[in-house]
């Protein structure tokens, strides 16, 4: 399936980075389709359009919403690698079925203000996941009306987690999370609750035959506020999919072609009835979500404190992205410090001959930014330096450029070498830099 699946990922979404705009191109392909319908339904807080596309003529009824948080894409490109695929030859037989017997209604872009800052909220900082009963937010709104409207019996929440949580305890990544929402307190299993679980207890085997062991349970717990436990309340069969990380895979691109196998085969299941009918077993086997990984972890690596001897410890980093003057960053975080024994990473590396010290300062202050292509990058790793001061750069400028971390000369203060806190990093071994993490980027020289 990963070869056919190669041939139909749009190739247009290459990261989980994308503007509105790029969501619009995507979109216009689809009205060529003519089974496909392409609706305005309303807008966002900012006036944007959102749009659904509807799919089939069947009797029962699938409703699938994607991004209501901006930056958790991952659900909507893998629709749009679903698309390319169900329009294609390969894709006909399952397409002649769902036209048959399902009728979609995809919303693929709840909250088109928050993807094009990629953030969490919306316009009106309110997180339209937690807005369902009060619906202040015009996207949640929406949501609501689109729900009451078109009745669905089964509805497809798709959300991204964080790339740092781990399947129970376990040494792996929680790649992908299900969740069959509760309807109350007391979690009680009614029979929509039941086919849920029954219909997730089927994907957890084709999202093993990829990796065995990267599928968990999202936490289980009731909040009326969140659509997912709303939606199930008042009788829609809601599944929740949470799309993580995993091993070299900033971008999940691993999660969204899962994405697109959960979308093909729950979709084909629903409309032949064909899922496991005593899944609960399987279902509450899985290990919940714990939050155990970390980006990077430098094993034994001699760090000097500021007060007290130098001292052998584990150091724990994780990159942080963020969106500033329009473009994207990453950060290098400090995630921890200390005995990190039973902790693990995406990747684990030997400290023991090295040590660690925040990155360096280039010794002149540039008059502007583009003086920074004229440096030597490798010239200045190797002196283990990172930082470089401009002058009288306004604060909306301050931000990484590519391989170097910049600031105003007269406010830069250099970073602590502590948890939670940012700082490039350099791991020298016998005074020679071996290892560098600048922007959230491991640098090997």
């Amino acid at each position: 399936m990963k070869g056919i699946y190669n041939q139909y990922k749009e190739f247009r979404l290459p990261n989980r980075r994308f503007k509105f705009n790029e969501y619009l191109d995507l979109l216009e392909n689809l009205y060529q389709i003519p089974w496909l319908q392409i609706n305005t339904e309303g807008f966002s807080a900012m006036g944007k359009p959102i749009y659904s596309i509807r799919m089939g003529t069947g009797k029962l009824r699938v409703m699938v919403w994607t991004q209501m948080h901006g930056n958790e894409p991952t659900g909507t490109a893998a629709l749009f690698d679903w698309f390319n695929f169900i329009r294609s030859e390969h894709g006909a037989e399952l397409r002649e079925l769902l036209m048959r017997e399902l009728t979609i209604l995809f919303v693929p872009l709840v909250n088109p203000d928050g993807a094009e800052m990629f953030t969490r909220r919306n316009a009106q900082y309110i997180d339209i996941n937690r807005d369902a009963l009060q619906r202040q937010s015009p996207e949640a709104q929406l949501l609501i009306q689109l729900r009451n409207s078109f009745s669905p019996e089964w509805g497809f929440n798709m959300h991204d987690q964080d790339t740092h949580y781990s399947v129970g305890s376990t040494q792996l990544p929680a790649t992908i999370s299900f969740l069959a929402p509760t309807y109350n307190t007391a979690k009680d299993i009614d029979q929509r609750r039941a086919a849920t679980i029954n219909l997730i207890s089927t994907l957890i085997p084709v999202v093993n035959s990829f990796q065995p062991g990267i599928v968990a349970r999202y936490y289980d717990s009731w909040d009326a506020r969140c659509f997912g436990d709303h939606f199930q309340a008042v009788g829609t069969n809601t599944l929740l999919v949470e799309s993580g990380g995993y091993y070299n895979d900033n971008e999940k691109q691993t999660a969204r072609f899962l994405n697109f196998l959960i979308y093909s085969v729950a979709l084909q299941n629903l409309a032949t009835g064909n899922f496991m009918q005593d899944g609960q077993p399987l279902y509450f086997s899985l290990p919940e979500n714990g939050k155990n990984y970390f980006d990077y972890l430098i094993k034994n690596v001699s760090y000097t404190p500021m007060y007290g001897q130098k001292q052998k410890v584990d150091i724990a980093i994780n990159r942080v992205e963020f969106e500033a003057n329009g473009d994207f960053y990453s950060s290098t975080f400090i995630a921890d410090l200390g005995d990190l024994s039973n902790q693990r990473a995406f990747e684990t590396i030997d400290g023991t001959a090295m040590e660690v010290s925040v990155a360096g300062v280039f010794a002149d202050t540039l008059d502007n930014i583009s003086q920074i292509e004229a440096l030597s990058r490798r010239n200045l790793y190797a002196q283990g330096i990172s930082y470089i001061r401009v002058k009288n750069i306004e604060k909306a400028d301050q931000r990484f450029v590519p391989d170097f971390t910049i600031s105003d000369a007269a406010s830069f203060r250099l970073p602590t070498l502590k948890p939670e806190s940012y700082a490039d990093l350099v791991f020298r071994k016998a005074d020679t830099v071996e290892l560098l993490f600048i922007g959230g980027k491991k640098i090997v020289l």
